[in-house]
């Protein structure tokens, strides 16, 4: 079993892994690690597996500078993992998964990495399947990976030992579309029926300039929800590479033909998720975010998409918590909640001891850790 780094394999090589393999989803794509490459990451350490002369598998990785910890992992909030071609013999597969270790750890160790986070994501075929979603990742059975992931207030709060609930939010698109607005909250019917009555029309107009508009409602939503937003450019890019293959889909919320919200959307093997959504503050009166979500769910079920994903919820923290205010609305929409499939290996487990007894002082004391529990990244 060979190893290549990224930047010797190009796209013509790397995609048909993607399509060949159960365990890849559209962030493991060659394009998607290119452009995953430009924000924030110190070092793309992806890489691809040879065996025999051939391709048999592909490993995004990428290290980062988190606050201030050193971060090593398949994807940060965009999962991936090592993803090989199906059928490969029981023999093969160990050996590819034992040469990708060797390999995480090796990166870890040269970047003076204090943990590496790996993962798998919930769309990729393999773990549409309930029965695979019960399995241990080998990484946790071998490897000594605590599974899952610890939360605070404003996001990963990494702890041995501790982990929080966070729960990916899938609808299942199978079932008939008065079947799946049943399923909706009460209040988000309310909300959906409200935005019809005045008149909101989804549109997908597929233009040159889309995620230029796109960017312009993103800025005045950050105003209001003191969201950071990357360049321009980085959403130009990903709509220049993805939008004419349809694995990019931006969708808008207009009324009186003036677009009053925006959802951008991944598309990838028969499933779609939520990427990021805006909206304009003077128009949220007409409940645009409702209305483009269960629109954005009817036009995925129509055109024979199986799942649609609105990504984590966190049901177990204290509804004062950012995480949880930012989150909630994901629930609303009748998805079925599925945990998401993640987890650490601590190589400088001192560092997390003070944060981590300071919050679970905080939790046990029944008292609400919003305030600071220090900085680990």
């Amino acid at each position: 079993m060979k190893l290549e780094m990224f930047s010797a394999v190009d796209a013509a090589s790397w995609d048909p892994i993607c399509e060949a393999s159960s365990e890849a989803w559209f962030f493991h794509r060659h394009s998607w690690v290119e452009i995953e490459s430009t924000l924030g990451i110190e070092l793309n350490a992806s890489f691809a597996l040879r065996s025999g002369g051939a391709l048999v598998g592909v490993a995004p990785l990428y290290c980062i500078v988190n606050g201030s910890e050193r971060l090593v992992h398949s994807g940060f909030h965009r999962h991936t993992g090592l993803a090989l071609v199906d059928g490969l013999p029981a023999g093969d597969v160990r050996a590819a998964r034992d040469q990708y270790m060797k390999q995480v750890f090796k990166v870890a160790s040269n970047f003076g990495a204090h943990r590496i986070q790996l993962n798998a994501h919930n769309l990729c075929p393999a773990n549409r399947d309930p029965r695979r979603r019960a399995e241990l990742p080998f990484w946790v059975l071998d490897y000594g990976f605590h599974l899952g992931l610890a939360f605070g207030p404003m996001g990963v709060q990494a702890t041995p030992g501790l982990a929080t609930c966070n729960a990916d939010q899938l609808v299942d698109l199978s079932i008939a579309e008065d079947a799946l607005f049943a399923l909706l909250e009460p209040a988000c019917r309310r909300a959906v029926r409200k935005a019809q009555k005045a008149g909101l029309q989804l549109s997908e107009p597929r233009g040159e300039r889309d995620a230029e508009v796109y960017y312009s409602i993103a800025l005045d939503s950050a105003k209001r929800t003191g969201e950071f937003l990357p360049p321009l450019n980085y959403y130009a890019q990903i709509w220049r590479r993805f939008g004419p293959a349809g694995q990019c889909r931006l969708l808008f919320a207009e009324h009186d033909g003036v677009p009053q919200a925006a959802l951008m959307l991944f598309a990838d093997r028969a499933a779609i998720t939520f990427a990021a959504g805006v909206a304009l503050s003077n128009g949220l009166a007409l409940r645009p975010n409702d209305f483009i979500h269960w629109e954005a769910i009817c036009l995925a079920r129509r055109e024979g998409f199986t799942h649609y994903r609105l990504g984590p919820t966190f049901p177990e923290v204290p509804d004062s918590w950012p995480i949880a205010r930012v989150s909630r609305f994901k629930s609303k929409f009748g998805g079925r909640a599925v945990p998401i499939i993640q987890g650490s290996y601590f190589l400088d487990t001192p560092r997390y001891l003070e944060p981590g007894i300071e919050m679970l002082r905080r939790l046990c004391a029944g008292a609400d850790p919003a305030t600071s529990v220090g900085d680990v990244g």
